[in-house]
């Protein structure tokens, strides 16, 4: 979802316009293929980030790529400031970067509650110091994923069982464990004809902002699910069962914000190859103007127009100098009073969610 420009979940029974970044850690052994899963991504987003090249070019003529490798709180702030970042590495050297093995430390505790708003998408946050001011607006985010041996995970273990509670940070992640039961390894044929990942990030980037909404049928499904989930109740069938102690109910509540928002990847994920399977000049290996132009094409047939989404998360924006008391109104945001709470308006048009 990294190339999804900033896409909302709006949430009707909340009146909320939710990120659909994620976070992930991808643990295995050495010599598991971690860096093999993770190695075509990457080199997917570099391809993407040439390829528009343009959209990565502020005015100083200075490419400003969206991927790091690297984090501390003061850059992460930094980073956001031009955009939504995808923090990854072959190596695990972010996880050491931010703490993520030490919890309890002074760095940990700095860093975490950043990465806690980066996750839900900084709204609005400023860093200064005596030679240099920043702003974050526009609701930019971060996705991760990063590998790891878990050779460290015993100090998590020892954390977290001496009763110390969590920070709400590691509830936010989706672990994936790589061992001999899931290891896939097999031979793989060469279809020419079928997109290749880049393909998808292309059509993604084409895509842009969309609003996306449930559809009555999977919400009504879906409602019941998560209401359980975010009150610690027993799920339907007893999915989600976990243990009764703090910590394991925390996560519970935290995986219904990930069961939100890994549908909307499933949905962008649909969307996307809806838009593919008609063209017929797809090549793996290339990608030509006339399929561009094909891509391009479908993308109007299949979404509406997203000229009119900049409403979201918007302030009226007034010049430095004028003196908003002098005025005889001043609009005080986008959103709308609605019941004495300040609610935002619904998205103008938006793509459902339907599987």
């Amino acid at each position: 979802m990294h190339w999804s420009s900033d896409s909302k979940l709006f949430d009707k029974d909340t009146y909320d316009y939710i990120s659909i970044k994620l976070y992930g850690v991808l643990r295995g052994d050495s010599v598991s293929h971690k860096s093999g899963y993770i190695r075509p991504i990457r080199q997917a987003f570099d391809f993407i980030e040439k390829y528009f090249k343009e959209k990565f070019t502020d005015s100083h003529h200075n490419v400003n790529s969206s991927c790091i490798e690297s984090l501390t709180a003061a850059k992460l702030i930094t980073e956001l400031e031009t955009g939504s970042k995808f923090l990854s590495s072959d190596e695990d050297r972010p996880l050491t970067d931010f703490a993520f093995f030490e919890p309890n430390t002074i760095k940990a505790k700095e860093i975490h509650p950043s990465l806690i708003i980066a996750f839900n998408g900084a709204y609005k946050i400023k860093r200064s110091t005596m030679t240099y001011s920043t702003e974050v607006r526009g609701g930019h985010g971060l996705t991760i994923l990063v590998p790891t041996t878990g050779d460290q995970w015993p100090s998590l273990l020892e954390h977290f069982i001496d009763g110390s509670k969590t920070n709400g940070l590691y509830e936010r992640f989706l672990y994936w464990t790589i061992g001999k039961k899931n290891f896939i390894q097999e031979n793989s044929i060469l279809n020419n004809e079928l997109p290749s990942i880049e393909y998808l990030y292309v059509t993604r980037m084409l895509i842009g902002t969309r609003m996306y909404e449930y559809e009555n049928e999977v919400i009504d499904y879906l409602r019941p699910i998560l209401l359980s989930m975010r009150n610690n109740h027993a799920t339907v069938s007893g999915l989600f069962a976990v243990p009764s102690n703090i910590r394991a109910e925390a996560c519970k509540r935290r995986g219904a914000d990930l069961v939100e928002r890994i549908a909307v990847v499933f949905q962008n994920i649909f969307d996307t190859l809806r838009v593919l399977e008609p063209i017929r000049s797809i090549q793996f290996e290339t990608i030509k103007k006339t399929t561009l132009d094909d891509i391009t094409r479908n993308i109007k047939s299949v979404f509406y127009s997203n000229e009119g989404l900049s409403q979201v998360n918007n302030e009226p924006v007034y010049r430095a100098d004028v003196d908003l008391k002098s005025l005889s109104k001043v609009q005080i945001a986008t959103q709308v009073e609605q019941s004495h709470t300040r609610i935002p308006p619904d998205p103008i048009e938006s793509y459902r969610i339907q599987y």
